[in-house]
Order: C-alpha cells, then sequence, then structure tokens
C-alpha cells in the first residue's frame, strides 16, 4: 500500500512541475507596461521533411512591451536562424501564422565532463515576434522553422499543439 502511495505522489508531483504555467507576471517599472512569460514547456515532435534525427523543441511564450513572442528552444546541432527568418504555424483550419525572428541567432554548444564521461549538446534560442491571436481558438498542427540550411518542418500531435493554445491563453488571462 505505502508503495502504491509514493508511486501517485511521484507521478502527481512530475506532473505538476511539467504543467505549462506563469513564470513572470508583472509590470516593468520603467515603462508602466504589463509583462507576462510562461514556463518553458516540450514540445514531442515528428519530422515531416527528411531529416537524419528528431529535434528536441522547447517553447514559450512572452508578452512584453505591448508585443507577442514565441521563444523556441532547439537542440538541431550547429544552425543559426537569420534576423526575419520565418517561422510558419499551420492551423487546424489550415490557415496559417508567420512570424519572424527578431534577431540574428547561433546555436549555442555546452560541453560536460564528469570523470571520464564527455558530453556535449548544441541548442539555438531564437525569438519570433508577430500575430498571434489565431491561436486564442486555434491549434497548431505543424510548424515550419526557416534557417539559413534550409527549413524544418515538424509536426504537433494534438496533446503539444493544446500546450501552445494554452500558453497563448494564459497569457491573455493574465492581461
Amino acid at each position: 500500500m505505502r508503495i502504491i502511495i509514493l508511486l501517485t505522489l511521484f507521478t502527481f508531483s512530475f506532473l505538476i512541475v511539467s504543467a505549462q504555467s506563469i513564470e513572470d507576471s508583472g509590470v516593468d517599472p520603467f515603462t508602466g507596461k504589463t509583462i507576462v512569460h510562461t514556463s518553458w514547456t516540450g514540445l514531442g515532435v515528428k519530422n515531416i521533411l527528411p531529416t537524419k534525427d528528431t529535434p528536441n523543441l522547447d517553447f514559450k511564450l512572452t508578452y512584453e512591451d505591448d508585443k507577442e513572442f514565441l521563444c523556441l528552444r532547439w537542440n538541431n546541432g550547429i544552425n543559426s536562424v537569420a534576423k526575419g527568418s520565418l517561422l510558419q504555424l499551420m492551423m487546424d483550419d489550415d490557415s496559417v501564422i508567420t512570424l519572424s525572428a527578431v534577431a540574428d541567432f547561433v546555436s549555442q554548444s555546452t560541453v560536460s565532463t564528469i570523470v571520464d564521461n564527455t558530453s556535449s549538446s548544441r541548442y539555438i534560442y531564437i525569438v519570433y515576434t508577430g500575430d498571434l491571436s489565431a491561436l486564442k481558438n486555434k491549434s497548431v498542427t505543424k510548424m515550419r522553422i526557416s534557417t539559413v540550411f534550409g527549413a524544418r518542418v515538424v509536426e504537433l500531435n494534438e496533446k503539444n499543439s493544446s500546450k501552445i493554445t494554452k500558453a497563448y491563453n494564459l497569457i491573455m488571462n493574465e492581461l
């Protein structure tokens, strides 16, 4: 009986920790404008275009300076995204939202060494801006991420798509 209770508590604690939430909300003391950030949330994705590996893709939404931002954290190896590069979101009604990168972004490498074990990872952090209002009542089915080396198209299942919609509605409820 104790084991069942402990397993149940562990499972619920994991779900609470991994749930989408508001990470930061308040008023910028310099501008007097509202700032809202959601937590980073993972998206399980499938590749549409042929590539050798499946990306590990996380996102968060931010509202700052009266603008909406979608931030991606992506372990795609060595890559870069130029300012103005497009992120296209295909919605469940086949409409497309087009966002643009706010600056140039280049992947960062992290190397860890513990005793005789060395590991490394390469992440790129990208910030996009544009009109995200369609996320209020529509779901994202596919994302097309344009990079200097070409585009990557990823498909989102219903569960992961709902994470983006939920994050958008969390931000709108804070405003």
